[in-house]
């Protein structure tokens, strides 16, 4: 089989899957067993997974789709051998990770970091063949300027806890001269799309109230990337032969203006499903947001964490991410535009029955 850049892609005799239970991750594994339109020779299922699901708990979305399943956990050394036994020359895809709804920096660092070391060297001893590790742009950080080119990204200074135990994460992966096991980081941002947990669902219900919320001028740069964009990503730093050692962004072609991606809302609600979103939003000073990054500082010399003052912490901010060395070397090319990414997002959420 091919890549979409017309190169060989890789077999592998077993495919090793952490977070294959979160939203992301069970469309990776959905990918990989049954299969999914739109991936091409990635998207032909039939691959021989393996996935480490939490314990206790039910498979949820994974029920079904023809693979096996080992309860354990990352913190656990013995866990992780158990799950590599038997995996030589396989893939690891490691998506598991706590952000910051875990609520304690400690667990994070316990699952995120400690887990790692854990599964990294489980990998060494089974004889698998590559490890790609799911990381995110909280390693590098947020710039205060609005204009970051797509080839610049700003200075590097991890954000928060959750960016410094990513950018530990991806020093753990640093290539090893003649380590057997090749590894990949795939830095994926903000993840979009049907099914996607509640942050975004909430947006759209807030742009077709009226109700949106800038926190300044509503100008700073987003990251994104629709949910079948990173599904492809992922694959291809597992299955391209010459990413072994990439570090890699996997993210539509640039940033959004935050205005630009209310607005890209407002003409599918308008244009493609007839509802009439008031076009007015709400303006507040951006030192509410640089406010609640001081907050969240201070809860975490505490060892607490919170998503809700993390989303709000990142509202006047921007970030930028360059997508040329994933063309270059794996063959990446966004699949679903902005546009059409949120006419797919509110025509799920009127199928779901969700409000809007």
């Amino acid at each position: 089989m091919e890549s979409p850049a017309g190169n060989a892609l890789r077999d592998y005799p077993q495919i090793l899957v952490t977070g294959g239970s979160g939203w992301l991750g069970e469309r990776v594994v959905r990918a990989l067993s049954v299969g999914m339109p739109g991936l091409g020779a990635l998207g032909r299922g039939g691959q021989r997974v393996r996935c480490l699901v939490p314990a206790p708990g039910a498979p949820g979305p994974l029920a079904g789709l023809g693979i096996s399943l080992m309860r354990g956990d990352l913190r656990r050394a013995a866990d992780c051998d158990a799950f590599c036994e038997g995996a030589a020359d396989g893939l690891l895809l490691h998506l598991a990770q706590l952000d910051e709804s875990a609520g304690r920096t400690r667990l994070m660092r316990e699952v995120n970091v400690t887990g790692t070391q854990h599964l990294l060297a489980a990998a060494r001893r089974a004889g698998l063949r590559r490890m790609v590790l799911l990381s995110t742009g909280d390693a590098v950080g947020f710039s205060a300027y609005h204009d970051l080119s797509p080839e610049e990204a700003p200075p590097v200074k991890p954000y928060l806890t959750h960016g410094r135990l990513a950018a530990e994460r991806e020093a753990l992966l640093d290539p090893v001269p003649a380590d057997a096991l090749e590894t990949v980081v795939a830095r994926v941002p903000w993840v979009y799309g049907p099914g996607q947990p509640g942050r975004l669902v909430q947006l759209l219900r807030r742009i077709k109230e009226g109700r949106v919320l800038y926190l300044g001028d509503g100008n700073n740069l987003v990251p994104l990337v629709h949910v079948d964009s990173a599904v492809l990503g992922l694959l291809l730093c597992g299955f391209v032969p010459g990413a072994a050692g990439g570090r890699y962004w996997i993210a539509d072609a640039r940033s959004y203006p935050l205005k630009g991606i209310v607005e890209a809302v407002r003409l599918a609600m308008q244009r493609d499903f007839g509802l009439r979103p008031p076009a007015k939003a709400r303006h507040v000073p951006g030192a509410l947001a640089d406010g609640a990054r001081t907050l969240e500082v201070l809860l975490e010399g505490f060892g607490l964490a919170s998503s809700r003052l993390r989303q709000w912490s990142e509202l006047n901010l921007s970030a930028s991410c360059d997508i040329g060395p994933a063309r270059r070397d794996l063959g990446y090319a966004p699949q679903v535009e902005l546009r059409e990414g949120m006419r797919r997002q509110v025509a799920w959420m009127l199928e779901q029955g969700l409000y809007l």
